[in-house]
């Protein structure tokens, strides 16, 4: 053989080994490449089932969210949002009539407003039967609104009949106008310098 036979064939042996390690090298990256994508690509199918999972249960929490605003409503009718005196009053004396109490004192007493919400108490003087008041006084604590008794005074008329005196607390929601403001604080006073 030739030197430049044997030059040519170095060079083409060469050439082949570099291109072998080249394209053993592109592939080595490629596979690293597609690796990555893989995991890239089941991360991602673990977030769409995750969001399907969610998907399906979205009528489940509107329902949800339906059944709250319910119960939103009925609260609202426990604890409105006036005082709404009268309708009190009346389901008061309904009640009364029903138990065959009489009421003697219906005295409504300053409103007592807190942070979240309003005291209205109320006081109130009946007369009936012992068992006639204690149906009474269960039939107010049973009303669709929010009513505290408290301050029970039992005094006795005759043989079988009694004079209740108590406090009747009823709330009402606090708007943010009708909150407890607290007063503004003062600026200090600068004081002026002596001369």
């Amino acid at each position: 053989m030739s030197r430049n036979t044997q030059i040519l064939l170095l060079v083409l042996l060469f050439g082949f080994a570099g291109g072998f390690l080249f394209h053993r090298m592109k592939i080595s990256k490629n596979r690293v490449i597609l690796n990555e994508r893989r995991e890239e690509h089941r991360a991602l199918q673990v977030q769409i089932n995750e969001a399907k999972a969610v998907a399906a249960q979205v009528e489940k929490f509107r329902e949800q969210v339906r059944k709250v605003e319910l119960q939103w409503k009925q609260a609202q009718q426990m604890l409105p949002q006036e005082e709404e005196i009268p309708s009190l009053l009346k389901s008061i004396a309904e009640s009364g009539v029903r138990q065959n109490v009489e009421i003697l004192l219906f005295q409504k007493n300053p409103a007592s407003p807190q942070e979240h919400y309003t005291e209205i108490p109320v006081q109130l003087q009946v007369s009936g039967g012992y068992h006639d008041i204690g149906r009474f006084l269960s039939a107010i604590g049973n009303l669709p609104r929010i009513v505290n008794v408290s301050n029970i005074r039992i005094d006795p008329v005759m043989e079988e009949m009694v004079k209740v005196s108590f406090s009747a607390t009823t709330y009402t929601l606090a708007s943010a106008s009708a909150a407890p403001k607290k007063p503004p604080k003062k600026p200090k006073e600068e004081k002026e310098p002596e001369e």
